[in-house]
Order: C-alpha cells, then structure tokens, then sequence
C-alpha cells in the first residue's frame, strides 16, 4: 500500500518478481492503462514517488525499481556501474514485459533514462527529467556534500521518511564512486538523439544540480520544454508536490506544459 499525504488516497501496489542476468528482481505495479516506468536518483530508492504514485496510477499503469546497490537491491552493491546502468534498465523492461512506455527520472535515474532514450528510442514514449545529472557543473564531491542541507529548506512534513532511511543504508562506497562518475559526465554531445516528446522539470532553487543545467537540455533535445517549479529544490516531487504531479500528468495526456 502506498498512500498520499496527509491521509489523502491510498494506492494498492502489487510485487512482482524477474530475472534479469542472474538475479531475481522486485519491482512493483500500479494502476491500469498506458505504461510509466520511474526511476530514482543516487542514494536513494523508488519510494522518492511515494507522493506521485497515487495520482499517476489512476491514469496509468506504473512501474517501480530499483536500480542494483539500491533501496530492495542494495544487496547488489558490487553490481551496480553507471555506464550500464541503462542497459540493465532495458534488460529489467524487457523481463517484466513492459514494452513501450513513458520514463520518468530523477537525477542519476533521470541520466539514466537519457541514455537509454538515445540508445533504444522504441522503448520510450514520452520522457520526463527532473532535476537532471549529467551536466558539467565545476562542483566537486565534497562540494556538493556541504550543499545538501541546503536542498531541505523547502522541506514538507513526512519527505525526510522517504529520503533518509534510503541515504543511509546505501553502501557509501557506491554513492562516492557514482557520484565521482557523474559528476564527470556531458550528456550534451547526444541530446539530439533523443526522439521522445521531453519535459525538463527543476527546482529553481537547487542545491546541488543548479538550474540553469535545464538549458542544456532544453536547447539538447528537440521538442523538449522545461518546467521551474519556484520554492523548490533538488527533489520538486516532494517539496512541490501538487504543482508536480498536475505537471506531469498533462505532459504525460499530451498537454504542453513549461516553456
């Protein structure tokens, strides 16, 4: 079960289970309808959609996964590399029979998600990057480590639950070395690969992956649109939650949304 805030409406998530390579993995599903896989950003786990779920899930089917050295997967730390990470993305979609459907991604998912947009264009419908990486910013680990506290400043009561527990049982080794991996990364040179009807959502105020990174991107894709949600930082689906999820859902029903 996974509810909404405030006692809002409660969503039903069934478990399931794959293979992929040699490993069993859990995803779950919700809802009927067009497919939305959501991916999650470093450190963290797909319960970063805790609050987007039930609204998406009335419309849409949805999927949720996490990637290897992560929230249920975290077992397989060793496992985990950035630079297959959306292979193994594709592996998973292909294992749980999702076919075509629209990504949704935050930070390294939302990385991630590009670059299977790029590499395997049939798998993704629409594409939806929030708070993207993979954009140079000069920053360095230790640099964004002391900005963290700062992405709490928009905080809403209960999103520590869904952020902190995660953080914490991640293997800081893994966290270190992707984010090192990152932070390395220019995904600029193949945006224009990209062939999925995109919106680039961010918090104006984030910490971490400054904003004006959205430009890359907007001006990197064709048909792609970007959407500043004001009092927000690196994680707008938990700190501007209404304003998001209205966002998302009239991109993903096909309404121009940001600009």
């Amino acid at each position: 079960m996974m509810g909404s805030r405030a006692g809002g409406p409660s969503i039903t998530l069934s478990e399931r289970h794959v293979r992929v390579g040699s490993e069993t993995v859990p995803y779950r599903v919700a809802g009927e309808g067009e497919p939305v896989v959501m991916m999650h950003g470093l450190g963290g786990s797909s319960r970063c959609w805790a609050w987007t779920v039930p609204a998406l899930a009335r419309r849409y089917r949805v999927y949720l996964v996490d990637l290897p050295g992560f929230g249920t997967l975290r077992r397989l730390h060793r496992q985990f590399e950035l630079r297959s990470a959306s292979a193994w993305l594709e592996e998973w979609m292909r294992a749980a029979g999702v076919g075509r459907a629209h990504l949704v991604g935050h930070s390294m998912g939302a990385f991630i998600s590009t670059q299977l947009a790029t590499t395997v264009p049939a798998l993704v419908d629409r594409l939806v990057l929030v708070s993207a990486a993979g954009v140079p910013t000069g920053r360095s680990i230790l640099g964004c480590l002391r900005r963290i506290p700062a992405g709490w400043r928009h905080r809403v009561p209960g999103a520590w639950r869904l952020v902190v527990p995660d953080a914490m049982l991640t293997r800081p080794s893994v966290v270190w070395r992707t984010a090192r991996e990152l932070l390395a990364q220019d995904v600029g040179p193949t945006l224009q690969a990209v062939r999925a009807p995109t919106l680039v959502i961010w918090g104006a105020d984030d910490p971490l992956v400054p904003a004006a990174c959205a430009e890359v991107f907007r001006r990197g894709i064709p048909d792609s649109r970007v959407l500043l949600l004001r009092r927000a930082g690196h994680m707008p689906m938990l700190t501007r939650v209404d304003e998001f999820n209205r966002a998302l859902l009239a991109f993903l029903g096909g309404e121009p949304v940001g600009d």
